[in-house]
């Protein structure tokens, strides 16, 4: 929806559709990709030095599931790299593939939080609860998009991305754009509690060598 429709003051595309919003939209995911998967690589040391246990089973799942976060946050270049309006399908398979991974990814967190002692049981509920939210929305989404698409396609020329208030259809295509980004909220909101262990340690980088110096 591109709210210049509603705010003519304040030119805004939710699908980062239009420029300026486009550019806006491209940078910040850009961005995005960076920080995030700085962010799982540091949950991924920290997970690794917090469990109190020899278990080789565990030490694998949290490496399995650094490989999904780095994939899940990968995969928000290409929604940056295909702009919705222009490359429809390539966004979405983007955008599909940053969803499936992320949900993957908090499942996984989720699990192995209660191997952690250092995290109090309320944030670790907390963690599971937002991560069941970011599943049940994701299935609500997996119905209501095609459905929408269709629709829309049904009523209208041109892709949903460049919708206004008064198109056939808008109604629903903005439904499910809600529940998007409520999923992301909590999605958001997951990963900002990671907070909690990442404040215990310091992150050093160190240059070493590479061929260490004889002995005197």
């Amino acid at each position: 929806m591109h709210f210049a429709l509603l705010l003519p003051f304040i030119p805004l595309n939710e699908t980062g559709a239009k420029v300026p919003e486009r550019c806006l939209f491209t940078l910040f995911l850009i961005f995005a990709t960076f920080a995030g998967s700085v962010l799982v690589c540091s949950r991924y040391l920290v997970v690794k030095k917090l469990l109190k246990t020899d278990s080789k089973n565990l030490q694998l799942i949290n490496m399995i599931s650094a490989f999904f976060g780095l994939i899940s946050m990968a995969s928000l270049a290409g929604v940056a790299a295909f702009p919705v309006s222009s490359v429809f399908w390539c966004h979405m398979m983007a955008a599909s593939v940053h969803f499936v991974f992320a949900m993957i990814y908090l499942l996984v967190q989720s699990y192995l939080s209660f191997y952690l002692n250092e995290v109090p049981l309320l944030v670790k509920m907390l963690r599971l609860l937002l991560c069941l939210a970011v599943v049940l929305f994701l299935f609500i989404l997996m119905i209501l998009f095609p459905i929408s698409y269709y629709r829309w396609n049904a009523e209208n020329e041109f892709l949903p991305a460049i919708k206004k208030p008064g198109d056939k259809g808008f109604e629903i295509v903005i439904s499910t754009a809600l529940f998007e980004w409520v999923m992301y909220g909590a999605y958001l909101i997951y990963l900002m509690s990671f907070y909690l262990e990442l404040r215990e340690f310091n992150f050093v980088i160190g240059l070493v060598p590479a061929t260490p110096k004889p002995a005197e």
